[in-house]
């Protein structure tokens, strides 16, 4: 196992996020969470990290907006070059850190609607820290959906179906 989870439930989840990282991606995916794990128990980010605990709002916020917020220094850090096939199962296994670090701490209950909770914040955030928003989503869908012609005829299937 990459990092220092104990719960059943975040080692499972870890362990299924880390089987379905492509091979070319491993090493890349590898980095990613020792260089996460590096910051999220270093000296100088820690009492940042238990600070964010102690925020007085639901504690799946505290830990979604802190992971997010570590993902976003580790993305300047690589001066954005990371992979996104490596970076977002990298962030699984950092959030599912974070959860594991306050669950220890009495500050949180790791449930499969709490994780899912939590998942939800981290990756929201982490999308706004990357400057992905709803509406860009919603742009790039529509430019790959293929133009549909104003006045075409309807193809040979399409003429066929319309008799049957």
């Amino acid at each position: 196992m990459l990092g220092k989870t104990t719960n059943p439930l975040l080692q499972k989840t870890e362990a299924a996020t880390e089987a379905k990282v492509p091979p070319k991606y491993k090493g890349a995916f590898q980095r990613i969470v020792a260089a996460g794990l590096r910051v999220m128990y270093s000296e100088q980010t820690h009492d940042m990290m238990v600070k964010e605990l102690q925020k007085p709002q639901d504690p799946s916020i505290n830990i979604g907006e802190g992971v997010a917020k570590l993902m976003g220094i580790l993305w300047s850090q690589g001066k954005g070059t990371l992979p996104m096939q490596a970076m977002i199962p990298a962030t699984t296994i950092l959030m599912c850190e974070a959860i594991d670090f306050a669950e220890k701490a009495g500050k949180f209950t790791a449930t499969p609607e709490s994780v899912a909770a939590v998942t939800k914040e981290t990756m929201s955030d982490l999308m706004q820290l990357l400057g992905v928003t709803p509406q860009k989503i919603q742009q790039a869908k529509q430019s790959t959906q293929p133009a549909q012609p104003v006045n075409a005829k309807p193809g040979l299937i399409a003429s066929q179906m319309k008799g049957a």
